[in-house]
């Protein structure tokens, strides 16, 4: 029983990692879809700009 409560938890962060794979254009129409447009254009103007501009996100 203890096993099914971290479960949750491992399958959330295996789509995080998942998603993380994902090219900036795919986010981008991934939080469309979910109503929240814009949102690596605020990420970028956050302190997590020059974290992104490092990684390959093209």
């Amino acid at each position: 029983m203890k096993l099914r409560v971290h479960y949750g938890p491992i399958v959330a962060l295996v789509g995080t990692l998942r998603s993380s794979m994902l090219t900036s254009n795919q986010y981008e129409e991934l939080l469309r879809a979910r109503g929240v447009d814009g949102f690596m254009t605020r990420l970028r103007e956050t302190s997590y700009g020059p974290l992104l501009s490092k990684l390959p996100l093209r």
